[in-house]
């Protein structure tokens, strides 16, 4: 069995090209999820509240796949 040790900025940078590799593979063109901020451009709404209210009334569907800090 062999072992192959990266110093972390090379293991990131080689994470980083097999992430490419695999949506240009896939031909993946966007992320699944977006942000509240692009939400509200792709909705052409003005406010969060609008946003909420949508969310609320399950006009949208929504999920919050981590937290923010």
């Amino acid at each position: 069995m062999q072992v192959t040790c990266l110093e972390e900025p090379a293991f990131y940078a080689l994470v980083d090209q097999v992430v490419t590799y695999i949506k240009t593979k896939l031909q993946v063109k966007e992320d699944k999820w977006i942000s509240g901020e692009e939400a509200i451009k792709l909705l052409h709404i003005s406010s969060k509240t609008t946003l909420q209210k949508f969310r609320d009334e399950d006009r949208i569907r929504f999920a919050q796949p981590y937290r923010k800090d």
